[in-house]
């Protein structure tokens, strides 16, 4: 069954629908609720199609976003073309926003079977593997796709090079951030510190996001605190502080068992999903990711920095691209735990003053380089709005 929930005199053409029909809830969904309430600044009529109950239905309805239930489907299933053709029908938006290559498949047989020829849009924002898609059928897909948008100049490359897609579709547009929402506190600083136990003097290293193996929520864990000699056990004021939700139930405790085991458990913290990520980040002294797969461009790596937070990251993918080494921040070899842990024992080793200095760098580059409303602009430009 379908639900439908938005008022029927809105004007259908300035209507376009962000196509989410996932569970997950992660900085990708949550981008298309934010494009959704800049397309609202603009006078346009978002409708943001997600599953029923799911995370980001309780998501759109903090931010009175309307929606359009829909299944929640993952890769290529036959409920999506139903789907498609529903929205296009009830709907009849002039644009729809997918976020992954196989919705053009059923979105575009919802076009046939409608006469509905809504513009499609793809913001894709994570890896493209390295399948060639270049047979007849994928040349005729991409055809029907008005412009696709990664995110990093990586992504953009590999599309050109291994998708029979027309280059001049392919845009990159590089991650903005509120650079009035996420800055520098002292006063934000103190509250985050004083709300969870934490004192001035502790070095606090955060992680937020999806807490699961292939973010490599386990390898910070090891990093840090496995071996009396490990950088977290050698100062013993180091804490990890993890914010976010599992993508499997029972994963953080099996992350609080290893903690244990590596007498890490008063060091090693789990704080649930917020909205008001923005208040933790100035509260950190350094914000690690240990991503295991090719990250495309990380959203909260963005976030952090923006509140003046030096980062630590794998030196692969998009990361590469977010900031010069031993400036904003530090690369460490991707996938590799010994690399991780050297960096993060020269970073808790580093003077005050350069780890401030540091994350004043990031803050700076963010400035320059990824503000919100500037990339939002492209966005708009690229969709004639």
């Amino acid at each position: 069954m379908f639900y439908l929930i938005y008022q029927r005199d809105i004007d259908m053409k300035n209507t376009i629908v962000i196509l989410l029909p996932v569970l997950s809830c992660s900085g990708l969904e949550l981008f298309g609720l934010r494009f959704a309430q800049e397309l609202i600044k603009r006078g346009y009529e978002p409708v943001v199609a997600v599953p029923k109950d799911s995370a980001l239905d309780k998501q759109c309805k903090d931010r009175n976003l309307k929606t359009f239930y829909v299944s929640a489907v993952h890769k290529y299933s036959l409920k999506s073309f139903k789907d498609c053709i529903d929205i296009l029908k009830k709907i009849e938006p002039s644009k729809i926003v997918i976020f992954r290559s196989q919705m053009i498949y059923p979105v575009h047989f919802a076009r046939i079977i409608t006469s509905i020829h809504a513009e499609i849009y793809m913001f894709y924002r994570i890896g493209v593997g390295n399948s060639v898609r270049k047979d007849p059928l994928h040349r005729f897909l991409f055809k029907q796709v008005k412009a696709i948008i990664p995110n990093a100049g990586y992504v953009a490359d590999k599309m050109k090079r291994l998708w029979g897609v027309d280059k001049d579709k392919v845009v990159c547009i590089k991650s903005g951030v509120d650079v009035n929402k996420y800055c520098p506190s002292t006063k934000t600083r103190d509250k985050f510190r004083a709300d969870f136990g934490f004192s001035n003097d502790d070095f606090i290293i955060g992680a937020s996001g999806r807490i699961e193996p292939v973010k490599g929520s386990e390898n910070l864990i090891r990093a840090l605190f496995d071996g009396s000699d490990s950088p977290g056990h050698i100062k013993e004021n180091v804490h990890l502080v993890f914010v976010g939700k599992e993508s499997k139930i029972g994963y953080i405790d099996y992350l609080k068992q290893l903690s244990a085991e590596l007498n890490a458990s008063n060091k090693v913290h789990f704080l649930p999903f917020r909205n008001d990520i923005e208040n933790y980040y100035p509260g950190l002294d350094l914000f690690a990711f240990a991503v295991n797969c090719n990250e495309c461009y990380a959203y909260t790596v963005l976030e952090a920095m923006t509140c003046g937070i030096p980062v630590l990251v794998p030196n692969s993918g998009g990361l590469i691209e977010m900031f010069t080494d031993g400036v904003e921040g530090r690369f460490f070899e991707h996938k590799n735990i010994d690399s991780l842990r050297e960096r993060f024992a020269q970073i808790i080793a580093m003077p005050a003053h350069d780890l401030k200095k540091m994350g004043d760098s990031a803050r700076e580059h963010v400035l320059k380089t990824s503000d919100w409303n500037k990339m939002i602009e492209k966005y708009f430009s690229i969709m004639s709005l």
